[in-house]
């Protein structure tokens, strides 16, 4: 290893990096036409020894690492090959991929495709945590009438990792699961509403591991609580309007009430004095007299 980092110092080698993978993002990325004199660096960055490549490959997301992977071959096999780097990106993650016939050792052997292989593939199943443990727990959750917005979201996740290895039987299970959220979810959350959304579309994008009806399935169960949710609403303010009216009416009622009342009372004629009370005076001026 020393070796190959004979002639290699810190500052030149990050600048030339910088430019070779400035020049790989132009070329593949961008769609731009590369310039003459940036193109014999893109060629060069692959006469690095593997230990500095692996180095590289880090510096990437991994999704740019498969698409360069996919276009270039010397970039496969000393990037997307190489059994560090999926072991550094795993610790760069916090993902447990260890394995009994893994050990770091073997980590540092340069093309080694079969461990890179497996280290790829238990990368692959803990970043999208295709062993389903936490899909099973938000499903409790889900049974309570809770969690919808969670269970979309996990589920989206794996259904990014899915391959077809993994088997039509897990999509099928992702597929029920996310049909139960979707039939229960609030469709007045926005958040809710978008990972529901998302899920829709990454659904319909995977031709491979999710078939036509599946996503038929989906569809439909979001169009369904869609609907709910609208007639609910509709419902409510409808039941809103009314209460509102019959509010005015009973008042109004009870001012006109009132009012009759106040000018009944207004209108009544004086109570009379009594009889005796009138013949009082005169008999008892004639007594004096």
């Amino acid at each position: 290893m020393l070796a190959g980092l004979a002639g290699f110092s810190v500052q030149p080698f990050f600048g030339f990096v910088h430019e070779a993978f400035a020049t790989l993002f132009l070329i593949f990325w961008a769609g731009l036409e590369p310039k003459q004199e940036l193109v014999p660096a893109s060629a060069r960055v692959w006469t690095l020894p593997c230990e500095l490549l692996g180095l590289v490959g880090k510096l990437l997301p991994v999704r740019d690492i498969a698409a360069l992977s996919a276009v270039h071959n010397k970039a496969r096999v000393h990037v997307w090959d190489c059994p560090g780097l999926w072991h550094d990106l795993a610790v760069q993650h916090h993902l447990n991929i260890r394995h009994h016939q893994m050990s770091p050792p073997h980590f540092d052997i340069p093309c080694d495709f079969a461990l890179a292989g497996e280290l790829r593939e238990a990368f692959r199943r803990a970043c999208f945590r295709l062993d389903g443990a936490r899909l099973q727990a938000l499903g409790a959750q889900l049974q309570r009438g809770s969690g919808q917005r969670a269970v979309l979201e996990e589920v989206t996740l794996m259904a990014r990792g899915l391959m077809l290895r993994d088997g039509h039987t897990l999509a099928e299970e992702l597929c029920a699961m996310a049909e139960r959220a979707l039939d229960d979810h609030d469709a007045a959350c926005a958040l809710t509403t978008q990972a529901a959304e998302t899920l829709i579309e990454v659904a319909q994008a995977d031709v491979v591991m999710f078939t036509d009806s599946m996503v038929e399935r989906l569809e439909q169960a979001c169009c369904s609580a869609q609907q709910l949710h609208t007639l609910m609403v509709s419902s409510l303010q409808r039941h809103w309007a009314q209460s509102v009216q019959d509010l005015e009416e009973s008042f109004w009622s009870h001012a006109e009430l009132m009012e009759e009342e106040d000018d009944s009372g207004e209108l009544a004629e004086p109570v009379c004095p009594s009889d005796d009370g009138l013949l009082e005076e005169p008999q008892q001026l004639w007594k004096e007299n």
